[in-house]
């Protein structure tokens, strides 16, 4: 018996927060059948209705198994329970059309009401989408509300849009 044996709990015994930080930790690790041992924790709190292990869930599945079809599964499963982060990978999944099918005029609907609410990434986001359209007056003011709302790699964006002479 290890020195710290001792202290560690029975499976049965252990609460959503220690199966969650036990999850976590296994994610981390460098080889692949420790972070999918951990990953399974996660799917199982997922199941059991977790909204934040459905949002890690669909991150694992689309970042690291590159599982985009099972990340939206998670990622639709924990928005439809209200979560903000979810709805957020949801809508780039629309935009980018994968693994479903492209909206971007949906996904720029859920992106402007997530910046209605103070989500600064979907205003950052926004200011993107117009500046891709040229649309520099739309991009400077969604890039000034995103910085207003704490996301400072926006600054950098309104910088760069008034020294190329489009503001």
């Amino acid at each position: 018996m290890g020195l710290f044996d001792k202290f560690k709990k029975k499976e049965e015994d252990k609460t959503i927060d220690d199966r969650y930080f036990d999850a976590l930790y296994y994610m981390r690790k460098r080889d692949m059948k420790t972070k999918l041992q951990g990953f399974e924790i996660i799917k199982s709190l997922a199941m059991e209705g977790e909204i934040r292990a459905q949002v890690i869930a669909g991150e694992f599945c689309d970042y690291v198994l590159k599982q985009p079809e099972e990340a939206f599964k998670w990622f639709k499963m924990a928005m439809d329970a209200g979560d903000q982060s979810a709805r957020y990978y949801y809508a780039g999944m629309l935009l980018r059309g994968e693994p479903v099918k492209k909206n971007r005029k949906l996904a720029i609907e859920m992106y402007q009401e997530m910046a209605a609410e103070g989500v600064c990434e979907a205003s950052f986001i926004l200011g993107q989408l117009a500046e891709e359209e040229h649309r520099y007056d739309k991009a400077y003011a969604w890039y000034e509300k995103a910085y207003h709302q704490g996301y400072d790699k926006a600054q950098k964006k309104i910088k760069q849009l008034k020294k190329d002479g489009h503001i």
